[in-house]
């Protein structure tokens, strides 16, 4: 049997999943994760309009999701957009709406070479993301490649045709956080501030994550391994919230926001600023 003509595309892929999932469902009824999975899903899924017009898909098998985004789309060569934008604010608005149901995704963003169909996905750039969710991220965070970065500064299709490429990276940088053990991330409690409509919006989105958090850190008993994660995040949390006052806001958000670890579960997890170079 001849094997079907198939070539690969240049594409982004994010792979993510949901932090802790045997845990879930372990513990919760099945209504409960059918609900949860039903709302992975809907934030995590490419829409239907974007399939058809940038010829991307995503799909989801249990608690994971995928997402190709191909660079050589008809409408992407014609008109640019800035997929690579949207694709990291795609994963923040993921991120806020799983947290703020008490849950965390793990991920990783990356660029390179992939085939897909409607029913089959496979290449070298997908098992690239799924390294990089399965053993660079570790906490509840979406890691990004820097080859992608790096992509950006010579590959045109991934930036807004108006935009100087130097412009585009250092709005890009504004939606990345690099952690102490040098690895980038989807910054998406930060971003969120500018995605919001009015800045009180922001602090109830603030809130909603400090209690998804504490909740959390209330479930361990002792520091685990799943403890060190959700740890992580409550750490994220706070440095969030300082830089937020350090840029300029109001300072009553620390301590209406901040997120309280409990002593049994304290330990050193610190994280750096990026750099603004």
């Amino acid at each position: 049997m001849t094997p079907p003509k198939v070539a690969y595309r240049r594409c982004l892929v994010s792979f993510f999943d949901i932090l802790g999932f045997r845990d879930i469902v372990n513990k919760k009824e099945p209504g409960e994760i059918a609900s949860l999975m039903d709302l992975f899903q809907k934030t995590g899924e490419i829409s239907a309009e974007t399939a058809e017009v940038f010829e991307a898909r995503s799909f989801q098998f249990s608690d994971c999701i995928v997402r190709m985004m191909p660079l050589d789309s008809d409408a992407n060569k014609r008109y640019p957009v800035g997929i690579l934008f949207h694709e990291i604010i795609a994963i923040v608005h993921a991120a806020l709406e799983m947290a703020n149901r008490g849950t965390f995704l793990r991920g990783g963003l990356t660029i390179g070479d992939a085939y897909y169909s409607e029913t089959t996905m496979f290449g070298p750039a997908m098992i690239h993301a799924y390294e990089l969710e399965s053993r660079v991220a570790v906490y509840p965070r979406v890691v990004v490649d820097p080859a992608v970065v790096e992509a950006l500064k010579r590959e045109p299709l991934l930036k807004m045709d108006t935009h100087q490429i130097s412009d585009e990276v250092a709005e890009l940088l504004q939606l990345l956080r690099r952690d102490a053990d040098g690895v980038w991330f989807v910054d998406f409690l930060h971003a969120a501030l500018e995605e919001v409509d009015e800045p009180s919006l922001y602090g109830r989105l603030l809130d909603k994550h400090k209690k998804s958090v504490e909740q959390a850190l209330r479930t361990r008993k002792k520091l685990d391994d799943v403890a060190i994660k959700v740890l992580w995040a409550a750490r994220y949390h706070n440095q969030v919230l300082d830089r937020f006052v350090a840029d300029g806001g109001n300072p009553d958000v620390i301590g209406k926001h901040r997120v309280s670890i409990p002593p049994t579960l304290l330990g050193d997890l610190p994280m750096e600023e990026p750099p603004t170079g």
